[in-house]
């Protein structure tokens, strides 16, 4: 669920993914059973406490923790349905603020064009749905955004230079 020992420049850096693979919150989700925000908000909250001791345990050790998601991602997801409000306040009690965040915002009809350039995909996704999660995610920023530790990258920054994007940040 995680890979530690990544090593870049005299950094130490441990990588960690959500859900974790092969986690009670991973089959569940794959398993399509599981259809209730509140069902899902508490399965990734459950994976979300089983990896924060390690994470503690690595940032002591000086090591710098990359997270792909984090309970940003259940504001989005679940706050659709629940109140991102709601589902913000209640996960930020448990989990330390990141130093950084990372929000890249694309817009509905880059989300589908990259979903259809796939060869298969297994997302269910409308074009409804996406401008959905994108209007989350936007109301996720525009509430997070004064407390200095969320970067939000718009579209067009997907599509530039590692370089570019680097610099920006």
């Amino acid at each position: 669920d995680h890979f530690s020992g990544l090593v870049v420049g005299n950094a130490s850096i441990l990588a960690v993914c959500e859900p974790s693979f092969g986690s009670d919150c991973a089959r569940k989700l794959k398993s399509g059973k599981v259809k209730e925000p509140v069902e899902q908000l508490k399965l990734f909250t459950q994976d979300r406490i089983s990896q924060l001791h390690d994470i503690e345990y690595h940032l002591d050790c000086g090591y710098i923790v990359m997270h792909d998601r984090n309970y940003l991602s259940s504001a989005v997801y679940q706050g659709m349905h629940l109140g991102i409000d709601k589902v913000l306040s209640s996960q930020q009690l448990l989990y330390p603020n990141p130093d950084i965040c990372f929000l890249f915002l694309p817009t509905a009809d880059f989300l589908w064009d990259r979903i259809q350039a796939r060869a298969t995909s297994d997302l269910d996704m409308s074009k409804k749905y996406l401008s959905r999660v994108v209007d989350s995610y936007n109301a996720v920023a525009s509430k997070i955004e004064l407390e200095g530790y969320l970067k939000v990258l718009k579209e067009d920054m997907l599509c530039r230079s590692a370089e570019h994007v680097a610099d920006y940040i």
